[in-house]
């Protein structure tokens, strides 16, 4: 798409930075904990009551408004994963009603994959709306292009992807949440092709050991410590879709 589309998104993506902020330092609770719906020095509000925890607001510098102590990612942050990863997916996209999806699609994943890194859990209301919104992009996708056939992998990935990580969490004590995410990294990834999806997938186990093993030799991690992976299966689409022009056989079209 256009440069004109992609600063478009950019903007914003970085716009919804705010209310991002607010739902990671809120949902980066441990499991089974509701959000946090107050700083826990002065305890004033991060995410309303009201309105189902849709309001919330923090600022760009990662400090509460009003004690101003550290709540959530450090400054910036956000705002930057945002801008890179907006303008990626919009960049790369070729469907322009694909780009207010896209946009959607990162606030939530920029979402999941600081909560899972703060945390290891990834909130379902936030995977389940992730896939939702994947499954409208593929949707779009198909019916723009009228290949049907692209639906078609894409649902196969999806299952094939989704099937993967259940069957690791039942084999080696793994966590349910990344079957889920499984759902829209696959689908998003086969709706490309399947060379996208055998490259998205290697690419975030390759992240997860590369970073595990580096952990464990600086000695923040040892053997059996639980190692957010959502992080990298995000990755691995984001690197797809950025790697596409320069691998044409990746077959990266939004």
């Amino acid at each position: 798409m256009n440069a004109g589309w992609t600063i478009a998104a950019v903007i914003a993506a970085v716009a919804f930075a705010g209310p991002v902020r607010a739902w990671i330092a809120a949902f980066s609770v441990p499991e089974g904990q509701p959000p946090a719906t107050a700083c826990a020095a002065c305890q004033s509000t991060i995410l309303p009551a009201r309105g189902g925890g849709a309001l919330g607001w923090l600022p760009p510098h990662g400090r509460c408004r009003a004690c101003r102590v550290r709540i959530g990612p450090p400054p910036w942050a956000v705002e930057a994963v945002l801008a890179v990863t907006a303008g990626a997916l919009v960049h790369a996209a070729t469907v322009p009603l694909t780009a207010p999806l896209l946009v959607c699609l990162t606030v939530l994943g920029v979402t999941l994959a600081f909560v899972d890194l703060a945390v290891c859990r990834l909130p379902d209301r936030f995977t389940a709306a992730a896939f939702l919104t994947a499954v409208v992009v593929v949707v779009v996708q198909t019916a723009a292009g009228g290949d049907w056939a692209l639906g078609l992998r894409a649902a196969i990935a999806a299952a094939l992807t989704g099937g993967f990580y259940l069957l690791l969490t039942l084999v080696a004590n793994g966590g349910y949440a990344d079957a889920k995410l499984g759902l829209t990294t696959g689908l998003l990834l086969g709706a490309h092709s399947w060379t996208a999806l055998i490259v998205g997938g290697f690419v975030s186990v390759l992240i997860t050991a590369v970073l595990g093993a580096t952990l464990r030799a600086a000695g923040l991690r040892k053997p059996g410590d639980d190692l957010a992976h959502g992080p990298s299966m995000l990755a691995g689409v984001l690197l797809v879709v950025a790697i596409a022009p320069f691998a044409p056989h990746v077959n990266v079209t939004m």
